[in-house]
């Protein structure tokens, strides 16, 4: 009976993992949710990754809002994006510390990435695609720290970030191999 449950289960794992690539997907990257900057620097320069991938993606326009901190950002290239089928592209920001930012000190900024994905007229007469406006909010923590100096030196927030993003994606893969070492297991005791 445990048997057939763990079939099931790594069955219905495997069918989710296999079933995400046939989804359309509007996805947006950034180097961290916690970004340090050092007391006096001018501005941080940094960049999203507004990424449309997917089997049938269609060329989508994407609109910023910047919901909260809107002193401490810019978009440089304007704040809409046209992202056409099957690519990414990066959209430069600039973060500027308030006035006398002291070490230790920290804001933050909310941004929004509104898409009206797959709502064209086209489509839509098709009754091929539901139309629905994708949105995502992200939510950038600055910490103003501490410059290293000398043979001291320190991780900045976002590289610790990077660092526990790839700890991650490593589980994740040795997860996968577990279950496929487990089905083959299972498979060889029939």
């Amino acid at each position: 009976m445990k048997i057939k449950r763990l079939n099931i289960l790594i069955i219905g794992f495997i069918f989710v993992i296999l079933s995400s690539s046939l989804i359309n997907a509007f996805a947006v990257g950034f180097s961290g949710s916690k970004l340090g900057i050092y007391p006096n620097q001018n501005s941080l320069e940094e960049s999203f990754s507004l990424q449309n991938y997917g089997e049938d993606a269609k060329d989508i326009i994407v609109e910023i809002v910047v919901e909260e901190g809107n002193e401490y950002v810019s978009f440089t290239q304007g704040i809409s994006y046209n992202i056409p089928a099957q690519s990414n592209i990066a959209v430069p920001i600039i973060i500027t510390p308030p006035a006398g930012a002291q070490v230790g000190d920290k804001f933050s900024f909310t941004v929004l990435f509104r898409s009206d994905s797959g709502s064209s007229s086209e489509s839509a007469e098709e009754g091929n695609i539901i139309g629905f406006n994708i949105n995502q909010r992200h939510v950038i923590e600055i910490e103003v720290v501490e410059k290293p100096t000398g043979e001291s030196v320190q991780e900045t927030p976002q590289e610790a970030e990077g660092i526990s993003q790839i700890w991650y994606i490593l589980g994740i893969i040795l997860l996968i191999v577990i279950i496929a070492i487990i089905v083959l297991l299972v498979k060889r005791k029939k």
